[in-house]
């Protein structure tokens, strides 16, 4: 069986088909690979140089591997890191729905949600107070105006 210039494109073929199926888990790397194996078959269709191919084709996808993979994936593929829902409402103001006192936790909405809360000082109902901190399910809160 002799290796033709078609071998490379219709593995390049299958790469990005693979990528449409799986989807953008792999970031987008059986795509540009199977770009490249399309681009390593036309350089053995141009030269008829097996070796040639091969070695252009590996040579481009270590080049991108090493190289261009964390740019272009930090660019098409942006990872966010956002602060979960009990990290970010330390410093988040609320109203409270329950009055809070300083032996009885109360209840205050933050954020939508409604949520266990004491403070070391009285706090009526409909008062803004702000998160201190967060204890298990429990926010410490102080009145707005008070310490933060």
């Amino acid at each position: 069986m002799q290796i033709t210039p078609q071998y490379f494109v219709y593995f390049g073929l299958l790469l990005i088909i693979l990528e449409l199926i799986i989807g953008v888990s792999t970031g987008f790397d059986l795509l540009l690979s199977g770009i490249l194996f399309i681009i390593g078959g036309g350089i053995f269709w141009l030269t008829n140089i097996f070796w040639l191919s091969v070695v252009s084709t590996l040579l481009l996808i270590a080049l991108y591997f090493i190289i261009f993979r964390k740019s272009l994936r930090s660019k098409f593929i942006p990872i966010t890191t956002r602060k979960t829902n009990i990290d970010k409402l330390a410093g988040a103001e609320g109203v409270v729905v329950k009055n809070i006192s300083k032996n009885k936790p109360g209840q205050i909405k933050v954020e939508g949600e409604v949520w266990r809360a004491s403070s070391n000082e009285n706090i009526q109902k409909g008062e803004t107070a702000f998160v201190k901190s967060v204890e298990g399910v429990t926010l410490k809160v102080s009145k707005k105006g008070g310490t933060k």
